[in-house]
Formats: structure tokens, sequence, C-alpha cells
């Protein structure tokens, strides 16, 4: 799979989201601590930490995927994806700046792009079922309410705050 930073990739703390609106899909993939050369953070620790946080996200849509209950509060899941290639719109190979082993696959979804915290009182519910499957970091979670229909697909979230978890391990072992 070979991705291309264009200026539809949207930029996160810990990933990019590259569209592809041939599929009507989105790839998230993991950001390495070489996306920004002039700011290279803790160095490959960064990468370290990215890596259980994308661990986290794709446990956490995998459990959410197999009930049947909760699989239609979010887009659908392609799986992980394995990407051979970033380049950039000139064609320059970026790959370096991404952790390429770290990517999967949604569905595209329109509508309104808000917080979770922020949604409306009705769907405040899913969260708690997003807990009893076991995925337990939702602190994050963003959603889209789809137009016209009382319906909300929901994005970011894990089994657990990886990344922060795993920090917090590493100055406790006197790692950072």
């Amino acid at each position: 799979m070979r991705l291309i930073f264009d200026s539809s990739t949207v930029s996160g703390g810990f990933s990019d989201v590259f569209f592809d609106h041939n599929e009507m899909c989105v790839y998230k993939l993991f950001i390495s601590y070489k996306h920004d050369p002039l700011n290279p953070g803790r160095g490959p620790i960064e990468d370290e930490l990215r890596r259980e946080e994308f661990k986290s996200e794709i446990a956490a849509y995998e459990r959410i995927f197999k009930s049947d209950q909760l699989r239609k509060f979010i887009p659908e899941f392609g799986g992980k994806v394995k990407v051979s290639e970033v380049v950039d719109q000139n064609g320059k190979v970026i790959s370096e700046r991404y952790l390429l082993d770290c990517c999967y696959k949604l569905e595209i979804v329109a509508g309104k792009h808000l917080k979770f915290q922020h949604a409306p009182q009705e769907f405040k519910w899913i969260e708690e079922k997003f807990h009893d499957v076991g995925v337990m970091y939702t602190e994050d979670m963003s959603c889209f309410i789809i137009d016209n229909e009382p319906r909300i697909k929901l994005i970011d979230f894990g089994i657990r705050p990886a990344y922060h978890e795993e920090e917090l391990k590493k100055i406790m072992n006197g790692e950072l």
C-alpha cells in the first residue's frame, strides 16, 4: 500500500489520516519521531509509545466490531494495513516519518465532527457500553453526527490510555 501525503491529509498528535475517495476509506497511519525533523521529541522512545497506542486502538476496534449492538456506532473497520511507502505531493519518499506497520483502515464518515463530550445527551449511554466490552479509554473520543438521522459514528478510542501508561512506566523506571 502506497500513501500520498496531500492537501486532504489530516495530521494529528500521533497519526496522519490519508483519504482514499475512490474506495471511500481513510488510512490512519501513526507517525514516527522523525515526522518533524526540527522537533524529534524523545527519539525512538516516542515510536515505542505510539506503537502501544496503535495496539490499543486496534484491540478496541476489534472488540467493538465483534459486538452486534456496538458495531453500528463505529465506521466500518478494515483492519490493519501494511504501508510500503509514503510520498509527498511531489513524489518525494517520506516513509521514514511514519511507523509503516502501524496503520489501519476505516470507512469515510460524513457528518458534523466533534468531541464526544459535546455530543447530544441521547448518545451518552454508548460510552458505558464501550467500557463493558473493555474499551476503557474514551476520554479523547470524537464523533460524527450523521445528518438527517439520529445516528453517530465514534472514533479515537482504545482499550487503555496506552501512550500515557507506557510513558509513566518509563518515567518511573528512569528511562525518561
